[in-house]
């Protein structure tokens, strides 16, 4: 059962914990927004939208690319739809790397396991 309130805020008899007391609306009744303007609010989801776009339009170029060969992605203007050797280049990459000088991914990503195990380890160790 909650603690009545007996300072007379207003908030229905229910006492708010100590930290709510501390900010600053904490008192005020709000009824709903202060400004309601639908061109405002389609004016924000554009950008928003805009910047989604901005932030994920590279990350889709190069998956494109990775499922392209070499020749396809040196083309002048280079496809923006999904090539057909995405299963041939992922187990490359991930048995014999992408270059001559490249290590394999699967050897990286053991190689990240083990660090982060090791890491992970040693903080609860030492935490302990």
């Amino acid at each position: 059962m909650a603690a009545r309130d007996d300072s007379g805020s207003g908030r229905g008899g229910v006492r708010m914990p100590w930290l709510m007391q501390l900010l600053p609306w904490a008192g005020a009744r709000r009824e709903g927004m202060v400004e309601n303007r639908p061109a405002l609010t389609v004016l924000t989801h554009a950008v928003l939208w805009i910047g989604v776009a901005i932030v994920a339009f590279p990350v889709y170029v190069t998956f494109v690319a990775s499922t392209l060969t070499a020749e396809e992605i040196l083309a002048a203007p280079m496809p923006l739809v999904p090539g057909g050797h995405f299963i041939e280049n992922y187990v490359q990459a991930w048995q014999s790397g992408a270059g001559n000088s490249a290590a394999p991914v699967g050897t990286m990503m053991l190689n990240s396991l083990i660090t982060a195990l090791v890491i992970a380890i040693g903080k609860i160790a030492i935490s302990l």
